[in-house]
């Protein structure tokens, strides 16, 4: 087991909306399971929960379209679990040579929006970074994921090809990935470093835009 990100202790919160491909949906952030007993005691939130869901092994055009324009969002433990992959040696994590790598392969995402109490907030995200090209930056020459066995939560929870009728198991997905990242303080403290280097991924809606765009593109060269 590699180490973990310095966690802290979140206060669950009333119900929130997730933005979550076209639309929002309404969600609750923290499932009733979790909820504290104590009305308002605060809870640690880590990331077990999230290896509930079962990973997507799907190839289509329409995913591999992602990995073109839109790569995933990381989970908390994605940062070590794809960090110790690629660079071998969990030693070398958090040491000066896991620095120079880190901040060049990942960047700070504008995130999430979300409307709690009224209130709409947004939940900064980190993602690979993205080629000139548009393209992750661990998307192979020829077209393969290069972190595929540790590929991040977006990627390898989430198919873009999924029916409508699956919304709301993608919904449910995606508010579990919010509540780990919103009580980790590790995770927001990798997002502001990213912010102060300048490593800042392209707005979201610009990259949904590529995305859908792209699809578009390859569906009407299927029909050709």
């Amino acid at each position: 087991m590699g180490r973990r990100l310095r966690e802290s202790s979140i206060v669950p919160t009333s119900p929130c909306h997730v933005e979550h491909g076209a639309g929002l949906k309404c969600v609750t952030i923290i499932e009733s399971k979790q909820q504290s007993k104590t009305k308002g005691e605060a809870m640690t939130i880590t990331a077990e929960g999230l290896e509930q869901f079962e990973r997507s092994y799907c190839d289509c055009f329409k995913c591999k379209a992602a990995c073109k324009t839109m790569p995933g969002v990381l989970a908390p433990e994605d940062v070590l679990t794809i960090s110790e992959h690629v660079l071998g040696d969990p030693d070398q994590v958090y040491g000066e040579e896991w620095g120079r790598w880190f901040f060049s392969h990942f960047v700070a995402s504008n995130g999430t929006t979300v409307m709690s109490q009224g209130k709409v907030l947004s939940i900064p995200t980190i993602s690979p970074a993205q080629k000139e090209d548009g393209s992750c930056v661990f998307l192979t020459d020829d077209v393969q994921c290069g972190i595929h066995s540790v590929a991040p939560f977006g990627c390898r929870n989430f198919n873009v090809c999924d029916p409508p009728e699956t919304q709301p198991e993608a919904t449910n997905k995606s508010a579990h990935m919010l509540s780990v990242i919103m009580g980790h303080a590790g995770y927001k403290s990798l997002h502001e470093s990213l912010e102060s280097l300048g490593q800042i991924a392209p707005p979201l809606e610009e990259r949904r835009e590529n995305l859908y765009n792209l699809i578009e593109l390859l569906e009407s060269k299927d029909k050709d």
